[in-house]
């Protein structure tokens, strides 16, 4: 017999003694407390993180409408200008056709 077969020999001996003194149980009602402790944990900061998402996803669709608004309002003003400066151009233009169809005296 090697070193191996006693200490599974031993650790059989032993294992049989505790359950023989009732703290297999003991151990598995720690085991128990634990689990459910790590349970809750895990469930409070899953109930937090969904919170932290719906919270950024409800400011996101709050905030898309003013987004929206700014992005067109940016938009309309710089057709506005073009527009202007394009109106500015013909009005130049037509002035010079009409000054160079006036006969001079």
């Amino acid at each position: 017999m090697g070193a191996a077969d006693a200490q599974a020999r031993i650790g059989q001996t032993a294992a049989r003694k505790r359950l023989e003194e009732g703290g297999g149980n003991s151990l598995l009602e720690a085991c128990d407390v634990l689990l459910s402790d790590i349970g809750a944990r895990e469930f409070a900061d899953m109930d937090n993180r969904q919170r932290h998402t719906k919270s950024l996803g409800e400011r996101t669709f709050r905030l898309l409408p003013l987004g929206v608004l700014v992005s067109l309002t940016i938009l309309f003003v710089g057709l506005l200008i073009l527009n202007d400066s394009l109106n500015g151009r013909n009005l130049a233009a037509t002035t010079a056709q009409k000054l160079a169809a006036i006969r001079p005296f």
